[in-house]
């Protein structure tokens, strides 16, 4: 009984002349600072592991040797000029190459390569890259397309082929009753397209592969309701 009586009063000494903050008060109070130190760490490292996530991806980008990328495509379009079109070596004196799309997802390169024989023509290829894989990815590999939507795109360019025609008598587009072998039916892996900055998806066809080569070379952006492209991909 003592005992309990003498822990009493010193409570009670302690609670009159410090206050309950000074008496176990303050205890609660470092137990609440610490449990809030505690807590801004954690926060601090969720931040610290998804910035690290996002720069994973920033870093794998920059490591691309795009030098050596680019090298591989300019000996892919040399190749194909040649083979497929007779260009001579010297013409790629004056070949041109510009970047059409740089995002975190893909980069776009375009070569360019004049022919300057008699009748004159200018061979292009678009070339757009996976900036982690370093793969060229042809249409029908992009996220989202698949033989439904090919369809639709293929049925949008028609589309467009027709108003064009009907708005201009010097633009002609082959349709399959006028030439079946030779007239457009529908998108397909060696497709040529591009990816504009806002995820707009443009068809590309070179002069005279849909059209007599009066017509000239054609673009065709298609809607983005029938399909568009994430030039970030999902970052």
């Amino acid at each position: 009984m003592r005992k309990r009586s003498v822990a009493a009063l010193l409570a009670f000494a302690c609670i009159v002349t410090f206050g309950l903050a000074g008496c176990g008060g303050s205890q609660s109070a470092d137990s609440g600072t610490q449990m809030e130190t505690a807590e801004s760490a954690d926060a601090e490292d969720a931040g610290a592991e998804s910035n690290a996530s996002s720069d994973d991806s920033s870093e794998a980008e920059s490591a691309v040797d795009w030098d050596a990328v680019q090298a591989s495509l300019k000996e892919q379009f040399e190749a194909e000029a040649v083979e497929s079109y007779g260009f001579e070596e010297s013409a790629f004196e004056a070949e041109q190459v510009e970047t059409v799309l740089d995002s975190l997802a893909y980069r776009t390169f375009r070569y360019s390569v004049d022919w300057t024989g008699a009748d004159g023509f200018t061979f292009v290829r678009y070339y757009t890259v996976d900036t982690v894989s370093q793969d060229v990815v042809d249409l029908m590999s992009l996220p989202g397309m698949d033989q439904d939507v090919a369809m639709l795109v293929s049925s949008n360019v028609k589309e467009q082929m027709q108003e064009r025609s009907a708005e201009d008598d010097t633009v002609t587009f082959w349709q399959e009753s006028d030439a079946p072998d030779d007239a457009f039916d529908s998108v397909d892996a060696d497709t040529q397209y591009y990816i504009k900055d806002d995820n707009t998806l443009v068809i590309y066809f070179l002069e005279g592969e849909y059209g007599p080569t009066a017509t000239g070379d054609a673009e065709f952006e298609i809607p983005q309701d029938i399909f568009s492209v994430d030039v970030n991909g999902g970052v």
